[in-house]
């Protein structure tokens, strides 16, 4: 999923591409810190620069001005937007179609919008499809845990999550940014991997369980 796919996707969500000019009336006007960006009349989210915790829990993008040389990242601020297709934690997120809508809409105001870590992006986007469980860590290493109940499975850095005790984890070989998780990879080592899994699941509020060899 690059950039240029996302934009070449079928016609646009039903909120709607156009920018309508911002309801002076709307109270969210003076609540959003940053760019208030409206899809219709009745729709808008509002963009704020990002921080550590926005990054690891909102829809984040580059922007940059027409006339300036500058990249920021910027993010939703679900309390003051009422697209649900840009909130997160919403049941109706949807990041290609909120990020397509973004682009466009942006463009009347004279803003660039790309996408913001295309790469991890991806793979959370790709890993959550497939029903598995994505973990980050803060300095953007990442590993997505896909189910995988095989009875000759002896990975020992598979593992089962609480509260979900019907299946086995294992960090996937295509989702994942760090060598020591991948048994097919030169730096592999089982227990530093098991260790980084149990340290991105607490910064993910995710409770591991182990699979008897820890």
């Amino acid at each position: 999923m690059n950039f240029k796919t996302i934009l070449s996707l079928a016609a646009l969500s039903l909120i709607g591409a156009n920018a309508a000019p911002v309801n002076n009336e709307c109270q969210c006007n003076n609540r959003c810190q940053g760019y208030l960006v409206q899809f219709s009349e009745n729709a808008y989210t509002c963009l704020t620069p990002a921080n550590f915790y926005t990054l690891r829990g909102k829809h984040c993008i580059n922007v940059k001005g027409h006339f300036s040389n500058q990249t920021n990242i910027y993010c939703v601020d679900e309390e003051n937007s009422n697209v649900n297709l840009c909130n997160k934690s919403s049941n109706g997120y949807n990041y290609d179609q909120c990020t397509r809508n973004l682009y466009f809409a942006a463009r009347s105001m004279s803003l660039e919008i790309s996408i913001y870590n295309e790469d991890q992006v991806k793979a959370e986007v790709f890993c959550q499809r497939r029903k598995g469980y994505y973990l980050e860590s803060d300095d953007e290493q990442y590993v997505c845990l896909d189910i995988n109940d095989k009875e000759d499975n002896n990975r020992p850095e598979c593992v089962t999550i609480e509260g979900d005790n019907n299946h086995t984890y294992c960090p996937s070989e295509t989702d994942t940014n760090v060598d020591f998780c991948d048994p097919k990879k030169e730096g592999y080592d089982s227990e530093k991997c098991f260790r980084f899994l149990r340290m991105a699941a607490s910064q993910n509020n995710v409770k591991l369980g182990s699979n008897n060899k820890h």
